[in-house]
């Protein structure tokens, strides 16, 4: 071995340098170009430098383990001083010293459903995916600053959507729910309930289905807060769902909601065609005095039911916003707006042709909707824009989109 070799790393026993001192020469190479064999003192000297040659290879391997064992040890001090370097500056972040008034606006910029539990779409795995999203425990998480901020932040608390699953939950989440109620405190509620997908839980359908399965204490516990709802979405295929999830709404009411967005299906009468079979939910909706925006799949479901009389499903006098995904009926229409004068905006996503529309040269007695600032209806025939427009004369008018790019 050439003795201008470097110094042998450090021995971890005996913090010393340890240096290749062996050395022996080598076979001369003319010997195998004439392939002289070798005397009998050759071989004897030659098995004997063999037997050093192993004796010092097993020497370096030992100290090659011990300078890997080093090295090891060397890396897992500077992940320990790597880790504390990082502890220091994430402590002597900007973001931790923020003052209680912006980390306040801070938070009240984050986005609605703070805690998401069901049924997901899955960027990554491009399907559905049962998952819990807690954006504000998340926020708690950054430091006891935070947290107490976090804490203190009612509306932070206030977002709760629940979307079933296909798959029943593991795990009783209603103690999560419980701290999102907690520290909510007395703010107004926003509350989104998805039972849509007919595959979800297609056995669900009688409330024996339910009992044993962690859905049923989360949406027990969620629906007995209906009375601090502000906002209030429920998009539900099937009325007996929800019938089973409102079982426990009788005699209660929404003294705070403001919005309801109810997709998929309306009022929907029993048997005996006298009644809504969720009735119990309309019942409380009906005495909402302070609701004043409605989102609809249509209002064919409450004008097929004649509710526009004393003691009808929603205060339609009272509203303010209206808002239809689509509209097939001109009756439907002119009942509307006969029956809220308070109306300061009408969106209608789709309308289809009207059967029942105004002829042209009809004349009739337009309704005066004082208030009304925005009209967004995109009709697909130029004759149902005329039903529309001389039904109304909006004297507060302010913006019109009637979508004429349809058939112009």
């Amino acid at each position: 071995m050439p003795n201008n070799l470097p110094d042998s790393p450090q021995c971890i026993r005996c913090k010393t340098r340890i240096l290749p001192t062996f050395s022996l020469a080598g076979v001369p190479a003319y010997t195998f170009r004439a392939n002289i064999a070798p005397t009998n003192t050759d071989i004897t000297r030659t098995k004997a430098n063999l037997e050093e040659e192993e004796q010092e290879i097993r020497r370096y391997d030992e100290e090659i383990q011990y300078a890997s064992l080093f090295l090891e040890k060397l890396k897992a001090q500077k992940e320990v001083l790597l880790q504390k370097m990082e502890e220091r500056r994430s402590w002597l972040a900007p973001v931790r010293r923020l003052p209680v008034e912006i980390l306040e606006k801070i938070f009240l910029e984050v986005p609605e459903k703070t805690l998401q539990v069901g049924g997901f779409w899955n960027t990554k795995s491009k399907g559905y995916r049962f998952s819990v999203k807690a954006t504000s425990l998340s926020l708690t998480h950054v430091s006891c600053h935070w947290r107490n901020v976090a804490n203190g932040t009612r509306s932070l608390w206030s977002s709760i959507e629940w979307k079933r699953w296909k798959k029943p939950m593991r795990r009783d989440l209603t103690p999560l729910l419980d701290i999102y109620l907690r520290n909510a405190a007395d703010a107004p509620l926003h509350v989104f309930i998805d039972v849509y997908n007919r595959d979800a839980m297609p056995a669900l359908r009688k409330v024996q289905d339910w009992k044993g399965r962690h859905e049923l204490p989360f949406l027990q516990t969620l629906v007995g807060q209906f009375s601090r709802c502000e906002q209030l979405s429920v998009n539900c295929l099937e009325p007996t769902v929800l019938q089973h999830a409102l079982q426990d709404t009788e005699g209660k009411t929404f003294p705070k909601l403001r919005k309801l967005l109810y997709k998929r299906n309306g009022p929907i009468l029993g048997s005996d065609g006298s009644m809504p079979i969720n009735g119990r939910f309309w019942d409380a909706i009906r005495y909402a005095p302070r609701l004043e925006y409605i989102d609809v799949d249509a209002i064919a479901h409450f004008t097929e039911m004649e509710i526009f009389h004393p003691g009808s499903i929603l205060p339609w006098d009272q509203l303010q916003i209206i808002h239809m995904t689509n509209l097939d009926s001109y009756t439907d229409f002119r009942v509307l707006i006969t029956h809220c004068p308070l109306l300061e905006e009408i969106q209608v996503e789709e309308a289809f042709e009207f059967d029942d529309g105004l002829a042209y040269e009809e004349i009739i007695e337009p309704v005066v909707l004082p208030w009304l600032q925005v009209l967004d209806f995109g009709p697909e025939r130029a004759e149902d824009l005329h039903s529309i427009l001389a039904s109304l004369s909006l004297p507060s008018l302010k913006r019109l989109d009637i979508g004429l790019g349809r058939f112009v």
